[in-house]
């Protein structure tokens, strides 16, 4: 596994509005199967927390469309689970682009306040 974030800290919007950040993890996808996502949460602003990540893949490291939801769906961010490890791969029938990217969005389930989350993240790739 490869830690690509380290102690950094997301939030969501003032009254808890879903904010979506994008970690460039760089090239590489089209030589892999598959991409896994270790989410390590190491503080949040409590039971509120809403978390959606998101594989996005395109050609040229400019242009990126969605490849696979790993954490939640847009429509439906989950919770954090009890033991504070989110965890989250690709769809396998789908080939990845070269160039890969994290869309990591935080929200609050009630909408009301501001969220956050201070997080570790890694990621490992599958080679064909």
């Amino acid at each position: 596994m490869k830690k690509v974030v380290s102690n950094a800290r997301y939030s969501s919007d003032g009254t808890g509005g879903s904010l979506t950040y994008t970690i460039e993890l760089g090239p590489g996808g089209d030589a892999n199967k598959q991409l896994l996502v270790m989410v390590v949460v190491k503080q949040s602003s409590g039971p509120n927390v809403r978390l959606h990540v998101q594989a996005m893949h395109g050609p040229d490291g400019f242009r990126f469309t969605a490849h696979s939801d790993l954490i939640g769906t847009a429509s439906t961010p989950v919770a954090l689970n009890a033991d504070l490890l989110m965890v989250g791969q690709t769809d396998a029938d789908l080939m990845l682009g070269n160039y890969i990217n994290l869309s990591f969005s935080i929200s609050d389930s009630a909408t009301t306040n501001e969220q956050w989350v201070a997080v570790d993240i890694y990621t490992s790739l599958k080679p064909f």
